[in-house]
């Protein structure tokens, strides 16, 4: 006849003893009472109840399942289900999974207590283990997958040509657009789509130079109003000073090569045109402004 783990036939001597051993099993840095503390029995429902405060079990204790024998009648104990039973500390025959001792299990729990800062390891030492269940255990991960989509204008140049306008249908919203096509696989770390909103396209007159495409030079016509310049702004010549010669130590005089003795240069900025093309149009004078759709995974 299958007995209980622990046999109540032992002197109390020897249970006081057994005990004390288990005091010092534990995971470094766990604090672990020094005390023997005898605990009577405790029900099923109790050590189910205290289990129901766990969060994550810690790797340490994802060992092979257990198993073990029918308990005595009259005693407390879990009973397990399934054609596994065999002796401890060996292997099931079905499914050459390893069985663990007493001392064994004892260790696991006291290592999983110590994970714990605010759980006691009596139970763990002091409990009488009569049967374990054998179960099986799922630890799973909670992810979370999200699509984001941002809506965008963007600006560039207009040198004519057909625009895709509100003039050949509504504007498609931002989540009206099909993305089936570039729908990453599930759990991708990251990935960024554009996709341009169909129908979103205008054309408007550049701001930068009020649709003349060009603006008045700042350093000859810096006074100017805007809308208005003056071609042939000429500057006076830094080399001879506006004399158109140069003069040299003997009292003679050269013409000055850098304004070919006229006095005075072109505007190094326009060449004394008196406009620059604008930067912002590149000189087509107006803007095609476009929505974008940025899809963020």
């Amino acid at each position: 006849m299958e007995q209980p783990l622990l046999s109540e036939k032992r002197s109390e001597t020897e249970e006081s003893e057994r005990l004390r051993s288990y005091q010092y099993v534990g995971r470094t840095g766990s604090v672990i009472p020094t005390t023997s503390l005898a605990g009577a029995e405790v029900s099923i429902k109790e050590i189910r109840s205290a289990t129901s405060f766990s969060g994550h079990y810690p790797p340490s204790i994802h060992a092979p399942f257990i198993n073990s024998p029918e308990p005595l009648p009259n005693e407390e104990a879990i009973l397990h289900q399934g054609p596994y039973t065999t002796d401890y500390g060996t292997y099931s025959n079905d499914f050459r999974r390893q069985l663990l001792d007493e001392v064994e299990i004892r260790e696991l729990l006291i290592d999983h207590v110590g994970h714990r800062c605010c759980w006691g390891s009596r139970p763990a030492r002091t409990w009488k283990i009569h049967a374990v269940e054998d179960c099986n255990v799922y630890v799973g991960t909670l992810e979370t997958f999200l699509e984001e989509r941002e809506l965008v204008s963007e600006t560039e140049p207009y040198h004519g040509g057909n625009i895709d306008g509100k003039d050949k249908g509504p504007e498609l919203g931002l989540w009206d657009l099909d993305l089936r096509s570039q729908f990453p696989a599930l759990y991708v770390p990251y990935k960024e789509t554009r996709v341009k909103i169909l129908r979103s396209e205008t054309v408007e007159k550049c701001s930068g130079c009020a649709g003349r495409g060009d603006i008045a030079c700042p350093t000859c016509n810096a006074d100017q109003e805007p809308g208005f310049y003056k071609q042939n702004q000429m500057s006076r010549c830094p080399a001879c000073y506006g004399r158109g010669l140069i003069a040299h130590r003997d009292g003679s005089d050269t013409i000055c090569t850098n304004c070919d003795g006229k006095g005075k240069i072109p505007c190094a900025t326009c060449g004394s045109r008196g406009l620059l093309q604008c930067k912002t149009c590149h000189g087509s004078g107006s803007l095609s402004t476009l929505k974008i759709a940025i899809i963020k995974w």
